[in-house]
């Protein structure tokens, strides 16, 4: 009797729904309904891309980055101060999805956003940047 008692209170010290909140804050999160994409299947992609996977910040960043200017992978990662391999997985990802285009040369190759995407990742980059206050 004397031991459960002992685990009990470790246990409801330490695991308490509160005790495992503190711990770190919350990541802000962004109110994708307001962002008015009409055509659903590129919302979908968005939503994944962007808001729902793991790397969908540096995604964001790098596109934010992209839209001043076309850059090349070594640009990106000095400016947003990530690791080259990070990049380099990123734009992969962004361009099997086809929201970027780059040349066809093997290392240098200078990326940009497809014309066609612009106007919605305008819409997205201006929802991120007025919910999150600026910044990403």
């Amino acid at each position: 009797m004397n031991d459960f008692n002992f685990f009990d209170s470790l246990f409801s010290t330490f695991y308490t729904f509160k005790g495992l909140t503190n711990h770190y804050k919350m990541p802000k999160r962004i109110a994708f309904d307001e962002v008015n994409i009409e055509d659903i299947h590129i919302r979908r992609l968005f939503y994944w891309l962007f808001f729902a996977s793991k790397g969908g910040k540096t995604r964001l960043r790098i596109i934010k980055e992209l839209l001043n200017s076309p850059m090349n992978k070594n640009e990106l990662s000095k400016s947003l101060t990530l690791n080259y391999r990070t990049v380099e997985h990123h734009i992969k990802v962004l361009l099997e999805n086809n929201i970027l285009e780059g040349d066809e040369r093997k290392y240098d190759s200078i990326f940009y956003i497809k014309e066609n995407m612009k106007m919605f990742i305008n819409k997205i980059v201006e929802k991120y940047n007025s919910d999150a206050g600026g910044e990403i």
